[in-house]
């Protein structure tokens, strides 16, 4: 896990910032929703390839209105 993503408005933790590794480091908004604890440690509940899937975002800045749409849109199945 690379960060937390809050809500603006709320302030609650809606979006985790997961770090790819490969050959290229890519950074994915995964929802809280989307994890689970496993022997104490934090799992996204989704493969590699979903993961991949999913539309990147640039650490270090919040998510806009349009990003959070699309992330939304991509996740609502988990």
């Amino acid at each position: 896990m690379a960060d937390v993503l809050l809500d603006v408005r709320s302030g609650t933790a809606d979006w985790v910032l997961i770090r790819m590794t490969g050959l290229l480091p890519r950074h994915r908004a995964v929802p809280v929703s989307a994890l689970r604890e496993v022997a104490g440690a934090l799992q996204v509940a989704a493969s590699r390839r979903r993961l991949l899937g999913s539309p990147p975002v640039r650490p270090g800045r919040s998510l806009t209105t349009t990003e959070e749409l699309i992330l939304s849109g991509y996740w609502r199945e988990v």
